[in-house]
């Protein structure tokens, strides 16, 4: 968590052009998947997965806060994903 902090607004933006980004690559991988460097591949499909996990950590958080816990249910919550996916391996 690199302590940069933004806006509502302009999280939303970035999440918006992130999606929108994301599906170009997928059209594009789709269609030139023989050009693909199998290991920029990985570190892709890795990060993507990281970036997965940590929206569904976060959406769990945000349908759960109206509970009486904090942010560190949203760690703990990335951190057993991440455990999981490390035995995974």
């Amino acid at each position: 968590m690199g302590g940069e902090s933004v806006s509502k607004q302009a999280l939303t933006a970035r999440l918006r052009k992130a999606t929108n980004e994301l599906g170009q690559l997928e059209r594009l991988i789709r269609a030139e998947s023989g050009k693909l460097d199998a290991g920029v591949l990985d570190d892709f499909r890795q990060a993507v997965d990281r970036v997965r996990l940590t929206a569904f950590a976060a959406e769990d958080f945000l349908a759960r806060r109206y509970r009486p816990r904090g942010p560190s249910e949203l760690l703990s919550l990335i951190t057993q994903e991440r455990i999981r996916k490390t035995i995974q391996l």
